[in-house]
Order: structure tokens, then sequence, then C-alpha cells
């Protein structure tokens, strides 16, 4: 699943004159948004950054400013740790990682027993055998024989 990210700049504030310039940006409103290219679902975040005016660095006119620029100015102002989470958090509003661990208050399920093959069926014992015998006196008697 692919996230696009989208950095933008929804206002900026300025002074309206500072020494010789004129419109000289102070504070940027952002935005970042979150699009997942496979179901379209979208998460916004957004903020204020504080631009320091710097007089080593060249004036640009209000007129002059890209959108690069500026999102580069808040980017610098947040830091690279804080731009990576701001990223993260809004990448896992479309795209979360969802679980399922058990309930707490619920004892764990005990293992299922190994599986175990049955024991074979055991072979039937033979039918007795059933002998006679004849005693000295002339009876018969029978005899059952062991199978064993």
């Amino acid at each position: 699943m692919a996230v696009t990210l989208t950095w933008g700049v929804a206002a900026m504030e300025c002074f309206a004159r500072l020494a010789e310039y004129q419109d000289v940006v102070f504070k940027v409103s952002w935005t970042l948004t979150a699009l997942d290219d496979t179901t379209g679902n979208t998460a916004t975040t957004q903020g204020m950054q504080p631009v320091p005016i710097d007089p080593t660095v060249p004036f640009t006119p209000y007129e002059d400013l890209t959108e690069a620029q500026v999102i580069g100015w808040v980017q610098t102002g947040l830091g690279t740790a804080l731009v990576a989470q701001y990223e993260a958090d809004v990448t896992n509003q479309v795209d979360p990682e969802i679980i399922f661990p058990p309930l707490p208050w619920v004892p764990p399920a005990p293992p299922p027993p190994d599986p175990t093959p049955p024991d074979p069926t055991p072979e039937p014992d033979p039918a007795p055998v059933v002998t006679a015998n004849e005693s000295s006196t002339g009876a018969t008697t029978e005899a059952v024989a062991s199978t064993k």
C-alpha cells in the first residue's frame, strides 16, 4: 500500500513593513496530508511555525516566494526528527497496523493437545478352542484352551 505525503501552506502572517521591507513573513500555517493511493483514505495534520527573520539571508519579496521555499522554512524550523514524526503519525492514520491482542482479563486458552495417533485397534481374541477329554472313569469333560 503506497501513501503519498503532501506538505502545504495554508496561510502566512506578515509584518506589513519591517525596516525597508514590506510583507515580511514571520509565521506560517502549514498542513501535511497523507493519501492512501489504494483506498483513497486521507488524513491531515496542521500547525503553525514561526519563521525567524535572519538579516544574513537575502530577503525574498512576498510576491516572489514559492510554496517549496516556504515549506523548506517550515521543515527547517521543525527539524528533521519532528518532520519525520509528523509524517509517520499522519501515515499511520491512513495505513494503521491493526492487531487483536487477547483481552487482559480473560485467561489464555489452554494449548491444544498434541496430535498423537490413536492406539491401533486391538485384534480380536481368537475364539476359544473347546476339546473333549475322557477321564479314566469314562466321563467326558470339556476343557477350554487358553489362547495365550
